[in-house]
């Protein structure tokens, strides 16, 4: 059985971390970790856990050791913070942008990371279980990827990898609020994000830098608010290098995620639910995938659509914990989606 730490737990992922774990089967024990709440219930921050568990939140000088540490903090507060608790688990995993992908063009991070952190990157092994799974049975540093970032790759690299599609791939994605947390950013308040879509990053550098290092392919993604809780939806577009039928997509795409547990196929042709929609996977470690040709058949659409809190964030990191640890990769996991979200 294991024993677990969540550092950050006052946040929205935070939260869903919390949700996950205290519901998992072979989870005995939860520090809930929080400076600004310690010594209050978890309630205060998450009321939909009120009564689901009496634990409280506790300072960082009062966490006692444990199996697995989640950093579940803002970008460029993990690296300061790991070094306090290096030797704190044996298995640490990331959700921030810490310790992702170096940059494949300059062979560093490009967002101002530190010689010393630098250092570090290649101890974390990227939390894409779809891609890395032999890797995960031994890793004891995890480095969870972004939620637009996780959707581009899933929806991409089956086609990069058999040079049917780049080197240029343009990625458009819809991110729902619940991506920026409770960061009290002036774009992050309720009148500036209700009934908006659109202005929030036009060149994300950090998950580019993801996808290219990963597809082995140029990525240039824009993200887009919406106005929804949570949700992520990515629209891909690039070349085919010849022409393919939505058969042949298809039989590429079910060779590649046929026997994963949380990787599906979304094509109809009709009716329903023709192509992903976050709607569906609302609460859910799913990732929906669908394609589409453009009527020259030259080019094709790639479509991706998670849930950025879980299979973006939360319950990606516990799917690694999952296979790290050697139980079954669903436990904790088998939430259904709400209907109607």
């Amino acid at each position: 059985m294991t024993s677990v730490a969540v550092i950050g737990a006052s946040g929205t992922t935070g939260g869903e971390m919390l949700r996950i774990l205290l519901g998992h089967p072979h989870v005995t024990k939860v520090q809930a970790v929080s400076r600004s709440l310690a010594g209050k219930s978890i309630a205060a921050a998450h009321p939909n856990l009120r009564e689901y568990s009496h634990l409280e939140f506790i300072n960082p000088d009062d966490v006692a050791r444990c199996d697995v540490v989640f950093f579940s903090l803002p970008h460029g507060s993990s690296s300061t913070e790991h070094s306090l608790w290096k030797n704190f688990a044996p298995l640490v995993i990331d959700l921030s942008s810490d310790f992702r992908m170096k940059d494949p063009r300059t062979n560093d991070q490009n967002d101002g990371r530190t010689p010393e952190l630098q250092s570090k990157l290649d101890d974390f092994v990227p939390g894409i279980p779809e891609y890395f799974r032999h890797e995960l049975k031994s890793a004891k540093r995890i480095a969870v990827p972004g939620c637009a970032a996780l959707a581009s790759i899933l929806a991409i690299k089956p086609l990069t990898d058999r040079g049917l599609i780049g080197p240029v791939v343009f990625i458009d994605s819809k991110v729902g609020a619940g991506g920026s947390d409770r960061q009290a950013a002036a774009n992050n308040v309720y009148p500036e994000r209700a009934e908006v879509s659109g202005k929030f990053m036009p060149n994300e550098q950090r998950h580019e830098v993801d996808v290219a290092a990963i597809c082995k392919a140029r990525a240039y993604i824009n993200i887009s608010n919406t106005d929804v809780g949570r949700g992520t939806f990515i629209a891909a577009y690039s070349e085919l290098s010849s022409y393919l039928t939505d058969a042949e997509l298809r039989t590429i795409y079910r060779e590649v995620y046929g026997d994963e547990p949380f990787t599906r196929i979304v094509k109809k042709k009709a009716g329903a639910n023709v192509l992903p929609d976050t709607k569906q996977l609302s609460g859910t470690n799913y990732c929906d995938i669908g394609f589409a040709t453009t009527h020259d058949e030259k080019c094709v659409i790639l479509f991706a659509a998670l849930d950025n809190l879980i299979k973006g964030a939360a319950g990606n990191a516990v799917h690694c914990m999952n296979i790290s640890l050697g139980y079954d990769e669903r436990a904790g996991l088998n939430t259904k989606s709400l209907q109607p979200a």
